[in-house]
């Protein structure tokens, strides 16, 4: 059997609090089944400063 290489650990950076909007975003896919059975995913994005405030495409 072939033996993995374990990549070398890496210390997280510290991320500074969001204080303002636009500041910080995450992106995600959502995949949601329709009544038919039939299945689609949207990208979304959202601002981490407000709360409730998500787009999709």
């Amino acid at each position: 059997t072939k033996v993995r290489q374990r990549a070398t650990q890496r210390q997280r950076l510290t991320q500074t609090p969001v204080s303002a909007p636009n500041q910080r975003c995450a992106m995600d896919f959502v995949r949601q089944q329709l009544a038919d059975g039939r299945w689609y995913r949207v990208l979304t994005e959202f601002d981490q400063c407000t709360p409730g405030n998500a787009s999709g495409w």
